[in-house]
């Protein structure tokens, strides 16, 4: 049986990550969940979080996904990222700002409607610094 399958992270820049991996975990608009090599054709919307993938070797990466489409099709994992970033790659002071700019937005909000634009952008930056220090720490 193959260990290993394709995954691909696509963002409307560019192709974020390409590779053979033989394990991932994201989170999906129905909670959290893992893919192996061989598993069912699944199609599902992922939320604002990351996504964690183990290579062969047991190293690991981690990519900020705002959110998106993922698929898994024939062995191929494929996500369709409205904004990705490599771990290493976020900015950690400009995530903390946003992390107090949408708090800040929370307690002032006067609309519903600006209350929950501020509650997705906490949930965004809170997933950049979580990506950020999974991806950094020693």
């Amino acid at each position: 049986m193959q260990k290993l399958f394709h995954l691909k992270v696509i963002s409307p820049e560019k192709i974020i990550f390409s590779n053979l991996v033989k394990q991932i975990k994201i989170t999906g608009s129905e909670g959290e969940f893992g893919i192996l090599s061989q598993h069912a054709p699944f199609l599902t919307t992922i939320k604002p979080g990351f996504i964690k993938i183990i290579f062969e070797n047991k190293n690991r990466e981690y990519i900020y996904l705002s959110g998106g489409i993922f698929e898994i099709y024939l062995n191929v994992a494929t996500v369709l990222a409205d904004t990705a970033i490599r771990g290493q790659e976020i900015d950690k002071n400009r995530a903390i700002e946003s992390k107090k700019k949408a708090e800040n937005l929370i307690k002032t909000a006067q609309a519903k409607k600006e209350y929950m634009r501020a509650i997705i952008e906490l949930s965004k930056s809170i997933a950049k610094l979580k990506t950020y220090y999974l991806s950094n720490k020693k």
